[in-house]
C-alpha cells in the first residue's frame, strides 16, 4: 500500500523526481566536520603548578583566557578534592564518635556532614 503525500497536486510520495531531488539536496549537506583538540593541557597544568597566573599562562601558551581557565579549573578541582579526601581519611581514622568527626570536618573544611560522607565514600570508606 502506497502512502499519499500531502502536497498540492496529491501526487504519490514515491515520485522519482521528488526522490532524486531529495537525495541531491541531502548530498549537499553530507559533508563532515572534524575537530581536533589542540589545547596544550599538560603545558598549562605545568605552568599553573609552577605558580604562574592565568594572564602569564595565556601570554606564554598563546591560547585564550577561557581555555586556560577551563583547564586550570579541572586541575584545581581535582587538587581540592584530593585534599578533602585526605582530611576525611585523617578524621575517620580517629577513634571518636560520628558527631565529633563531623564537627571536626566542619571546623577544618567549613563543609557539611554530607560532604564528609561523600569524601569518605570516594575514599572507599563507608563512614
Amino acid at each position: 500500500m502506497l502512502r499519499k503525500s500531502f502536497n498540492r497536486d496529491d501526487e504519490c510520495a514515491h515520485d522519482p523526481t521528488a526522490t532524486s531531488v531529495f537525495h541531491f539536496t541531502a548530498s549537499l549537506f553530507g559533508s563532515s566536520v572534524t575537530f581536533r583538540n589542540s589545547t596544550p593541557e599538560e603545558q598549562i597544568r605545568q605552568l599553573r603548578n609552577e605558580g604562574l597566573t592565568i594572564a602569564e599562562i595565556v601570554a606564554q601558551v598563546g591560547v585564550s583566557e577561557r581555555v586556560v581557565r577551563r583547564v586550570v579549573g579541572k586541575v584545581e578541582r581535582t587538587a581540592r578534592r584530593q585534599e578533602r579526601e585526605e582530611i576525611a581519611r585523617e578524621i575517620d581514622g580517629e577513634a571518636i564518635s560520628w558527631v565529633e568527626k563531623v564537627a571536626r570536618w566542619r571546623e577544618q573544611t567549613g563543609l557539611s556532614e554530607t560532604s564528609f560522607w561523600r569524601a569518605l565514600r570516594r575514599c572507599g570508606r563507608s563512614g
